[in-house]
């Protein structure tokens, strides 16, 4: 015995079967109909989605009434399950479930005695259509309107509204009419057709059988079901009488039976519509065949049942706009007609875009079938996993190329995730496409250009070009392939240029036949590069620092970011400019940004410490002040995107770090190195309630009356008596704050510092020996010693010294920079990492290599060290320009793991649980744990310039902030994707925090 599935979730089922359903003999006697749907419910924990209820009421009404209908029936379930909650014999809850009581439920069964003497009226219903007088009343089908096809005496009797009503039924019923001989045709004129000239031996196609079964698909099913539960009932209905009551009812039972063949043909028409196109393009018996076919019956093709789907709809809206222009003068009752069209049109609607989605998706998969049969992998380039299995795959774009100013011509395939550039070629017959260069994934696709000027020279366009990639090609068609006159525009050739990122990319200089090509090709792949950015996981984004205040200097517009990328939409950058929205531009107010720093006023005051440390959480949502150095001098704003001031008029800024417990910033400028009194900046300043005013303006005034100056150089004091420092870095070594600087051509090749906090009297070698270890503890100490005033800075210390020199590093090798832990300094040499110990002067080489490490010393000397970290409790991670690896507190290979990057890492710092490298044209993002790729970053000229971590071009820094207040600043440079000749500042934040 058959039971039937209802949903109850979107996983789970319940089944009601023949032998339950007759468990209920007399539905139409509420209590009965109420008592069987509880013992229903029961499995159900009495708590069922009111859908699921309705339906199995529904069926209920339908096996046991005769003659119902889908539409009665489930208006008599609607009203019965309303009586039943007012009643209160049943509950709706805030999630749209229906519930039952428990019998011992207080006052139950009270109201249960009320739903015992009620009984539905559904008297009407039990006759079946048999029993009803039927009257004929003959329409003619072929007229132009249901106005044209009856009695004029009829005509004239109806009000316009309801012609308009009645008229637009008659084209439901008419083109419904047309639909049904259209697939009659497809069936007997075409299928047919086709076989009997198979057996007839004089076939029109190759195994006439096979190709009617995929073209056809279940075309017959469709037309079964049509004739059967719609023309059919239409036309009695039709017959019934001159003005139709209506039709809503027909389609309600039509739709509920045709959602699995509709499904089932969407599933074979993808295939069915390329398989009839190919044969069409290489068969010229059968496109003569499909041209006669059209010709006869202009209405029959492969895609007819997906139009008249779609068609559905609007006949319903058009019934049901007239039904809404009836008003209050009725001469039929359209109320129930009105709601049985519109659960109609919900759900052709539905049945359309699940139809449209296989649909689709079954067209995708055979061409990606035949795609991976043709792409060969048959020279020197890798193969690589294209994940043309994939029912998500796409194929946005194929076609005839010429690459390179060599002009040599190739096909370029375009996928969602890759762009393939290929040789054609024919291997027994069928189109094969041989992969000539490395495949470009979409993260590392970028269009550089498409508007540049078409050349004057001749582009032979392959007409096989278009040829699926499947098919079969015969001798002949080969021949009159080649002898094509078919060359698109032979007076120019429009170009553009893309851009294969990375270690292994350069740029392309792709050549097409025609300016629409052009637009094709760049249009497919930007949408490549909005969908990839899309579907990426955002671990980061961009929040814009400065958009567009600093400028490039004329010599770098001539070299590297002359070209400016295509921006895509979806990019990462474009969103966070569009955030900003800064239009016009402003004037430029420095040339070429190279570092920067941000900083908290209440990080450099360094009173009140505890308060600061117990209840930083206050302080999350507060803009810092941040510092950009640039070529012409140093610049601070409140926030991102303010407005800049020159704080000092200082040449060639290469570095600046922001020591916040000592009210300092390290500046290294013109090969010299200053601390600068960051007090001194703000000692003017006596507002003693700094929450009264904004940052902002208080800078805007400090610098009005002359209280914060454009050349103010008091706070500012060399460290050091040289004048070829090329950079520095700052850590905590020891428990103490140290300065590390490079000093090039000078016998002493690393000079160190340390902040001593003014020198004041009391801070004596025993705070150099024995500072406490806890940071905060460690913070407290300075702050006193500093004995700040409790609500500004003073001035009385502006003018002491800030840094003392300790003992320097003499190296017999070139040093690129320096990372500063606990114990020891790791120096970044030619050699790779040497971690020294200072001041024992003591060298070991970093990492220590054996044979079964999965890195060599030969392969660790071709790199760059860039950034040694400490990720976690005996776990480093070296960090080099191509790779990272792990190594264990004494030096050894303590993973297998090698973390590849795509690109030429200039830079890398580490926000655990990701390592980020910047490459010149792109910041890429990897899991420490497993080097997977998380995102990618896409600029041009991409250069951090301020990192709490580490910096591959001398800006190494591992000081780590007290308060906590800063931490994870990430700042990177890169050349404004929307005015050229200008800089973009962000800064690198965790997806959570962004600011769109």
């Amino acid at each position: 015995m058959r039971s039937k599935q209802y949903f109850v979730t979107g996983v789970r089922r319940i089944e009601v079967s023949e032998q339950q359903l007759n468990e209920c003999k007399e539905p139409w006697i509420l209590i009965e109909a109420y008592k069987w749907l509880r013992k229903v419910m029961e499995k159900e924990a009495y708590s069922m989605a009111e859908g699921t209820v309705s339906d199995v009421l529904t069926d209920l009404f339908m096996y046991h009434i005769g003659g119902i209908g889908l539409a009665a029936a489930e208006d008599f379930a609607i009203q019965t399950l309303e009586w039943l909650i007012d009643q209160k014999v049943m509950s709706r809850s805030d999630d749209g479930d229906l519930n039952v009581p428990e019998e011992y439920d207080r006052g139950y069964r009270a109201r249960l005695a009320q739903v015992k003497a009620a009984q539905l009226d559904i008297s009407t219903a039990k006759l079946s259509s048999s029993q009803k007088q039927s009257i004929n009343f003959v329409v003619d089908l072929r007229c132009d309107s249901w106005s044209a096809a009856i009695p004029d005496d009829v005509h004239s009797r109806v009000s316009p509204a309801v012609r308009a009503v009645q008229n637009a039924t008659f084209e439901l019923i008419q083109t419904e009419m047309i639909y049904i001989d259209s697939l009659r045709a497809l069936l007997i004129d075409f299928r047919d057709v086709l076989v009997k000239s198979d057996k007839m031996g004089r076939p029109i196609v190759d195994d006439a059988v096979q190709f009617t079964n995929a073209v056809s698909h279940n075309t017959e099913e469709v037309l079964t079901l049509h004739e059967k539960y719609l023309y059919t009932p239409l036309l009695e209905r039709q017959r019934e009488a001159y003005v139709i009551s209506g039709v809503g009812d027909i389609l309600l039972e039509w739709i509920r039976l045709a959602i699995d063949p509709y499904l089932r043909h969407a599933e074979g028409l993808g295939p069915a519509s390329e398989i009839s196109e190919t044969e069409r393009r290489h068969n010229s018996r059968y496109s003569q065949f499909y041209s006669d076919f059209q010709s006869a019956h202009s209405a029959a093709n492969v895609l007819s049942i997906m139009t008249r789907l779609l068609r559905y709809p609007l006949f319903i809206m058009r019934i049901l706009e007239g039904i809404a222009k009836l008003g209050s003068e009725l001469e039929i009752d359209y109320s129930a007609e009105k709601r049985y069209l519109e659960r109609a049109h919900g759900r052709i609607t539905q049945l359309a875009k699940a139809f449209q989605s296989r649909y689709g998706s079954s067209q995708r998969q055979y061409v990606l079938n035949d795609l991976r049969k043709a792409i060969l992998f048959s020279g020197k380039v890798p193969k690589v996993e294209l994940g043309l299995n994939s029912r998500t795959r796409e194929v946005l774009n194929n076609g005839s190329v010429e690459i390179d100013s060599r002009r040599l011509p190739m096909n370029m395939i375009l996928l969602d995730n890759y762009l393939l550039i290929t040789k054609r070629d024919f291997i027994s017959g069928s189109l094969r496409y041989d992969v000539a260069y490395s495949p470009i994934p979409i993260d590392l696709l970028m269009l550089v250009s498409q508007d540049d000027k078409p050349l004057t020279a001749t582009f032979n366009r392959q007409s096989f070009a278009t040829i699926n990639s499947g098919a079969t090609v015969s001798a002949d068609e080969l021949k009159s392939f080649a002898n094509s006159d078919d060359s698109g525009d032979d007076r120019r050739i429009w170009p553009f240029r893309i851009k294969h990122l990375g270690r292994q990319g350069c740029v392309y200089q792709i050549f097409v036949a025609t300016e629409g090509d052009r637009k094709q090709w760049c249009a497919a792949i930007l949408k490549a590069i909005s969908k990839r950015f899309s579907s990426q996981s955002k671990s980061f984004a961009l929040e814009v620092v400065s958009d567009a205040d600093f400028a490039y200097r004329q010599r770098h517009l001539k070299g590297s970011v002359a070209d400016l990328y295509v921006s895509s939409p979806e990019s990462v950058v474009d969103k966070a400019l569009k955030a900003v929205k800064k239009t016009p531009f402003p004037s430029p107010i420095g040339k070429h940004a190279t570092c920067s720093a941000f900083f908290y006023l209440d990080e450099i005051d360094a009173t009140n410490v505890e308060s600061k440390m117990i209840n930083s959480e206050q302080y999350k949502d507060r803009k810092p002040y941040v510092m950009i150095g640039c070529k012409s001098g140093l610049f601070l704003s409140y926030g991102y995107c303010g407005s800049w001031f020159c704080v000092l008029k200082i040449d060639h800024v290469k570095q600046i770090k922001v020591l916040p417990e000592y009210g300092i910033a390290i500046i290294l400028a013109d090969k010299s190195l200053f601390a600068y009194s960051l007090e001194a900046l703000f000692a003017q300043d006596t507002v003693k309630n700094r929450t009264e005013i904004s940052q902002q303006s208080r800078l805007t005034r400090l610098l009005s009356l002359g209280q914060l100056s454009t050349d103010d150089s008091s706070g500012l004091q060399p460290i050091g008596d040289s004048r070829h420092f090329d950079w520095f870095t700052v850590g905590i070594h020891q428990q103490r704050t140290i300065i590390v600087a490079h000093e090039r051509d000078t016998a002493s090749d690393l000079r160190v510092f340390e902040p001593i906090a003014g020198k004041c009297p009391t801070f004596t070698a025993y705070d150099y020996s024995n500072v406490l270890e806890d940071p905060h503890e460690r913070r407290m100490r300075i702050a006193n010693l500093r004995n700040s005033d409790l609500y500004g800075f003073t001035a009385e210390r502006i003018g002491q010294d800030l840094v003392r020199e300790m003992e320097p590093i003499l190296l017999n090798c070139a040093c690129l920079g320096a990372t500063i832990v606990s114990n020891m300094i790791i120096l970044h040499t030619e050699k790779g990492f040497q971690a020294l110990i200072y001041p024992a002067m003591t060298i070991a080489s970093l990492p220590q290599l054996v044979t079964s490490d999965p890195v060599s010393s030969s392969q660790l000397s071709r790199q760059r060290p860039l950034g040694f970290f400490h990720v976690s409790e005996n776990f480093y991670l070296l960090c080099y320009s191509t790779l990272c690896i792990s190594c264990d507190a004494y030096g050894y290979i303590s993973r297998q793991i090698v973390i590849n990057f795509t690109g030429h890492a200039k830079a890398v710092a580490v926000i655990a649980p990701y390592v980020i490298g910047f490459d010149n044209d792109f910041i890429e993002v990897r899991l420490i744990q497993t080097g997977a790729l998380v995102n990618i970053i896409s600029g041009t000229d991409v250069t951090l310039i301020g990192s709490q971590t580490y910096s591959g071009e001398g800006g190494n820094i591992a000081y780590s902030n007290p308060c906590g207040l800063t931490g994870e600043d990430v700042v990177v440079r890169m050349a404004h994707p929307l005015e050229n000749g200008r800089q973009a500042i962000f800064k690198l934040k965790r997806n959570v925090e962004a600011t769109y």
